[in-house]
């Protein structure tokens, strides 16, 4: 299992997976929780405003958000501090999807646990 501190690299790049590939967020929805999160300081109000975006089909489509339930998961029990580094990341690793559109679909299905070192096989795949 890859990790930087307490945050599980493999779940984290899952959810970005998810975001970019499968319920096609829009990178403003992420930008737009980064900054909730800075002015709500709030867990719960975020995760709150995360489901009403799902609601409203800014993310995921037709009831489909993996990622926005992978994310409220992570970041539960989570400081302020560990869920903008969690954020962060998910971010940089929504790019890097974004950006090389790696195929994934032999390693992973959306909705399932990650499986273990798939933070380190995206990588691989996007920096050949």
């Amino acid at each position: 299992m890859s990790r930087i501190g307490q945050l599980n690299l493999d779940e984290i790049a899952a959810a970005a997976i998810e975001a970019a590939i499968y319920d096609r967020v829009e990178a403003a929805q992420i930008s737009k929780l980064m900054e909730l999160l800075e002015s709500l300081k709030d867990i719960g109000l975020l995760t709150i405003f995360l489901a009403r975006q799902v609601a409203r089909e800014f993310w995921g489509k037709r009831g489909r958000a993996y990622s926005a339930r992978r994310l409220a998961n992570l970041l539960q029990d989570k400081s302020i501090s560990e869920a903008r580094v969690l954020l962060g990341t998910f971010r940089w690793l929504y790019e890097i999807v974004r950006a090389f559109r790696p195929r994934m679909d032999d390693v992973f299905r959306p909705g399932s646990p990650a499986p273990q070192n798939l933070f380190n096989t995206l990588m691989g795949r996007c920096l050949r």
